[in-house]
Parts: structure tokens; C-alpha cells; sequence
């Protein structure tokens, strides 16, 4: 809520109140769903609708794919705009659901719910994989030795065999997964693989342009984005070579976000809100009995909105709302959601 008050403010200084109003009704949607979340008797049905809505979401979405492969379409998920008319949804947050759902499911497994669950872990596993969600490729490794360390006491040899096996397929998967090599822009030695993916990275041209845009406002931004967009999109432009006429219209025409949550705050509401988003992150650190499940969950977020603005999209804001209202312990308010 005060981060929300301290970008309308600024971009009421700056003239742009209405504007920015408009921009930020994602984020009110979500700061909404927080607040009805908050209020839920029975979040274990939450977490059910949660899990088993991402697994239909995934079977629908492989059958999808499959009926337009039938069909005689192009299946390359190392391509970026051919990917967008396979999945229902923008990749990482596709991905980002599958890791959620897993986290979900461990936390039940380590409650003592049936290990069968596991199945649903494995399909969320392998789909991410499939789809060569990198940021979500990772998040569930880091998620598997999370679990992993979390049971350490009661692993039996079960529980070893079917690490093994989860271990086996997801391995079987990268190997065996025509698009991963691409995707990575794997080459034949470090330089030229920096190289390549340097050239279709567009958070190399993104965050520079992010980073140069705060020298001038680093303390209190640019303070709204009707401002932070030609800032950036015209930075863009100057960084790419005057005869590349086409990547030149891309950008023009994507005007793309800082892809990155926290270079987005801090460029339009400055050191304030930056300290204020940073805080949501800092304060369960510092009462870790109180915020066990949450602390969890704010990490995976905090890496997803270092590569997305997770705030520019309503699936993110809702997301965001929805999954940390429902862990944010009952008794333990966050002071700015009061």
C-alpha cells in the first residue's frame, strides 16, 4: 500500500497522476486479491484449487501442442515468437506456476501428505524443462535441494531411489531436449557462447539502458513510466548499430520494461521505493520462525522479478497477491499492507 502512495505521489508531482493511476491498476487488482486472500478460513483449499489448476493447465497446454504438431506446425521452443502461439501463457510465468505448484506439493510431503504427490512434481518438472523455461529450469533445482535438505532427517531409501529417478528423467530430458542447446546459445567455446547470447539477450541492451537512465535520477527517479518509457526506448536505439534497421523497429516497437522489478521501482519512485519494495524482502528475514513458508516463497519471487516486472503483467500482480496473502502469517501483518 505505501509503495502504491509513494508512486502516485511522485507522479502527481510530476503531472502525471492520472496516467499512472491507470498503469498501476494491476497492481491494485493484486493488492485487492491480497487483502481477500488474507481473510480465507481454509487455505488448504487455496493451495488444492492452486495445484490441480496448474496440472490441468499443463495437460491442456501439452495437447495443445501436440494437436499443432498433428497439424503439421513448427514445435521450436529455442525461438521466442514461435513459442508464444504454442503456450496459453507468456513462458516464465508458465514456468513460474509449475515451480510454485511444486512448492506447494513439498510443503504437503513434508506434512505427511501421500508421496503420490510426487507424480504432480515430476509433470511440472519435466513440462518446464520441455518448454526450456531457463529462470524456471532453475528455480525448481533450487527448489528440488531445498526439499531435499528439509528431509534430510527422513530420507529412507525410498525416498533415495525416487530422488534418483526424478533425477534420471529430468537429466534424460535436458540431454534428449533438441531446443535446450539452442536455447542457451550453447557454441564450442565460452567466448563465442558469451558472444552469441550477448547478441539475442535483450537484457544486456535493457539493463544497461537502466542502469545509465538512474545516473541522472538515482534518488528519486523518473517518477512514472508515461516519463520511463521514450527514456528507455530511446536509449535502446542508441545502442544498437544505426544499420540494424530491423532490431532498431523491434525495440521501437516493444518498448520494452526494465525486466527487472526492482531497476522499475527504483527508476520511477526512486531510493524510497526501492527501500520500501526491498523491505518486503528484509523484515521476514529478520523473524524467520514467524515467516517459515514465506520466506520460501518471497525467495522465489525475488529471483523472478530480478529478469521480469512481475507488476507490469495482471497475472503477476494476482500472483503476487494471491501466493504471499495466503503464506503471510496470520498473526505477523506486514506493516504497509495494514
Amino acid at each position: 500500500m505505501l509503495l502504491l502512495l509513494i508512486i502516485l505521489v511522485f507522479a502527481l508531482i510530476h503531472g502525471d497522476f492520472i496516467n499512472e493511476l491507470d498503469f498501476q491498476k494491476k497492481f491494485i487488482s493484486g493488492l485487492f486479491v491480497f487483502l481477500l486472500i488474507k481473510q480465507v478460513s481454509k487455505p488448504k483449499l487455496i493451495e488444492y484449487s492452486f495445484v490441480f489448476g496448474v496440472l490441468t493447465l499443463i495437460i491442456y497446454n501439452s495437447i495443445y501442442i501436440a494437436f499443432k504438431y498433428a497439424q503439421g506446425v513448427s514445435i521450436d521452443f529455442s525461438y521466442g515468437p514461435s513459442i508464444f502461439e504454442l503456450l496459453l501463457i507468456h513462458r516464465p510465468y508458465l514456468a513460474f506456476l509449475t515451480v510454485l505448484a511444486n512448492f506447494i506439493i513439498f510443503k504437503w510431503i513434508r506434512g505427511g501428505t501421500s508421496i503420490k504427490y510426487y507424480l504432480i512434481a515430476i509433470i511440472s518438472v519435466v513440462f518446464c524443462f520441455f518448454i526450456t523455461a531457463r529462470l524456471g529450469m532453475a528455480l525448481h533445482v533450487l527448489l528440488i535441494f531445498h526439499h531435499v535438505f528439509k528431509i534430510s532427517k527422513q530420507i529412507k531409501i525410498k525416498h533415495i531411489l525416487l530422488i534418483f529417478v526424478v533425477s534420471t528423467i529430468v537429466g534424460i530430458v535436458v540431454l534428449k531436449n533438441p531446443y535446450l542447446k539452442e536455447r542457451f546459445r550453447i557454441q564450442s567455446d565460452f567466448e563465442t557462447t558469451y558472444k552469441k547470447y550477448k547478441a539475442y539477450e535483450i537484457r544486456f541492451i535493457i539493463w544497461d539502458c537502466s542502469f545509465e537512465t538512474l545516473k541522472d535520477h538515482w534518488t528519486f527517479g523518473v517518477q512514472s513510466h508515461d516519463n520511463l518509457i521514450p527514456k528507455m526506448t530511446d536509449c535502446y536505439v542508441s545502442k544498437i548499430e544505426p544499420g540494424r534497421t530491423k532490431k532498431i523497429n523491434y525495440y521501437k516497437n516493444e518498448k520494452f520494461n526494465t525486466h527487472n522489478q526492482f531497476l522499475d521501482i527504483w527508476l520511477i519512485a526512486g531510493i524510497p521505493g526501492l527501500l520500501i519494495l526491498a523491505s518486503l524482502f528484509v523484515i521476514p528475514l529478520l523473524k524467520p520462525k514467524q515467516y517459515q513458508d514465506m520466506l520460501t516463497v518471497l525467495t522465489l519471487f525475488f529471483l523472478f522479478m530480478m529478469v521480469e516486472n512481475i507488476f507490469h503483467r495482471q497475472l503477476g500482480c494476482l500472483l503476487f497477491g494471491a501466493i504471499v496473502g495466503l503464506y503471510e502469517p496470520k498473526s505477523y501483518k506486514l506493516p504497509w499492507f495494514r
